[in-house]
């Protein structure tokens, strides 16, 4: 009976040690995580790009993590606190609400790389919201705009009309169709 109970102890033991040294269940970044990088390519020097992708970083708001020129990296963070959930589970849960994360941590990476001649530059685009390696061209699109605009800006070329256009519909953004919107036209 002794030797059972030990047994039993012992195959406990070895059970917990192992269910709490097991991994956490996410994805390590590897292949599937760079599947989830998009290249677009930018008509400029290296220089010229790394400067434009900064700006456009700044512009839309991304605090730099991590810059490293030479390896051509530049890390950029954007962290979002959706005001509404946290609101809403005040209500419900009072103050464990608290305890709660309501906040969305967008990270992208910016990976640039000389052309031949350096006459253009390869960007690659890899983002991870909340951990998770995934494309939103909600988020990329907007960077690949102002980059290119950049460029050109630092260049001294005339941006054309239809990338300004798409520039200026980033600095103001159309309005929410609401109800009471709609109630006013009708």
């Amino acid at each position: 009976m002794i030797n059972l109970i030990r047994a039993t102890l012992i195959f406990l033991t070895l059970t917990m040690i192992t269910a709490c040294a097991g991994g956490g269940g996410s994805i390590a970044p590897g292949q599937l995580a760079t599947k989830a990088i998009e290249t677009r390519y930018i008509d400029a020097d290296f220089n010229t790009a790394y400067r434009a992708a900064t700006h456009a970083f700044f512009t839309l708001g991304f605090t730099i993590s991590h810059s490293d020129k030479s390896g051509g990296i530049i890390v950029g963070k954007k962290e979002t606190t959706d005001q509404g959930a946290a609101f809403l589970a005040g209500l419900a849960f009072g103050v464990f609400a608290l305890m709660g994360d309501y906040t969305d941590v967008n990270t992208i990476t910016l990976f640039l790389e000389k052309g031949v001649n350096d006459a253009r530059t390869t960007m690659r685009i890899q983002m991870v919201l909340n951990e998770e390696a995934k494309i939103d061209p909600t988020v990329i699109d907007p960077i690949w705009i102002v980059t290119q605009r950049e460029a050109m800006l630092i260049k001294g070329i005339t941006v054309p009309i239809e990338l300004e256009n798409q520039f200026k519909a980033l600095e103001n953004p159309p309005a929410v169709d609401t109800e009471e919107n709609s109630e006013d036209r009708d």
